[in-house]
């Protein structure tokens, strides 16, 4: 059976504090502290779980602990701290319904990959000329702008057909620790999932939006949202992507909405803004 562990545990007396384990697939874990309940969070279908609370710790290095089960002991928990708890804690993550649906995308983009080798077809290649190793920065209002140039010089430079087929906005938080460019376990597997998909699609120019919570300066947040789009940037040249990435932050400007942030509490939707998402690809 799996074991439950806590792999990472970052304590901020002044800020959101941040744990992050493994525990069996979509299992309910109650973490506490020195025995009382603090929060609740549920492992997802790959047994990862993480959790950003606004807990004020009594201590830098408090004793900390969790509890399992299949279900969140919230009774229990609201007569031992004496603190009324939100049900919405015992929601999983409001990523996990948009992970599943890139999930489905990338699983039919191998299939489609799997037609074309057994039908003897191959893909154009990706590394054309002039976008090999590309990668920019543009303004959030220019966006657009840049990437229909983009387009422009890839045509004149290859003298090639334009590539017909283009990726619209998938709503995919690459999600980044607070006030880090760190991903998060979730995070990881979204850009795996990312580089996979980006190369069975062979695509030859992606346009990737960095984001920050809305705590902070607009200039810090900016910078911030810049460094997470350099963390992903290297995740995808490492994994071999070679075609053009034009990276546009814009720090906490845009709050992710695929999901109704009316639902889910501030914490889970802080973590969901801090993230690197795919805005379009061709």
């Amino acid at each position: 059976a799996p074991v439950t562990k806590l792999d990472v545990t970052r304590i901020s007396q002044d800020g959101p504090s941040v744990s992050a384990g493994h525990a069996a697939p979509f299992q309910t874990l109650t973490l506490m502290e020195s025995g009382k309940p603090i929060a609740t969070v549920k492992a997802d279908a790959n047994g990862d779980w993480v959790l950003v609370t606004e807990h004020k710790f009594a201590r830098a290095d408090p004793q900390i602990s969790f509890r399992v089960g299949a279900h969140a002991p919230q009774a229990d928990a609201t007569r031992a701290t004496g603190i009324k708890q939100d049900s919405r804690e015992t929601l999983p993550s409001p990523a996990t319904a948009v992970m599943k649906r890139f999930e489905g995308l990338v699983t039919a983009a191998r299939e489609e990959a799997q037609r074309k080798k057994t039908n003897g077809k191959s893909a154009s290649p990706q590394t054309a000329a002039g976008l090999v190793g590309h990668a920019k920065y543009a303004p959030p209002s220019v966006g657009r702008r840049s990437q229909r140039n983009a387009k422009a010089r890839s045509r004149l430079a290859t003298a090639e057909p334009a590539v017909t087929e283009k990726a619209a906005s998938i709503p995919i938080p690459m999600t980044f620790i607070y006030d880090e460019a760190t991903l998060t376990p979730e995070g990881r597997r979204a850009a795996a999932l990312l580089l996979e998909y980006l190369q069975l699609k062979d695509f030859r120019t992606v346009t990737l939006t960095g984001h920050a919570d809305e705590r902070g300066t607009h200039e810090y947040n900016m910078a911030l949202s810049k460094q997470r789009l350099d963390t992903i940037a290297r995740f995808l040249r490492d994994g071999g992507f070679k075609g053009g990435l034009d990276l546009i932050p814009k720090g906490e400007m845009a709050p992710f909405s695929a999901v109704d942030r009316t639902t889910y509490s501030s914490d889970d939707l802080w973590q969901l803004d801090r993230r690197v998402e795919l805005h379009g690809a061709q």
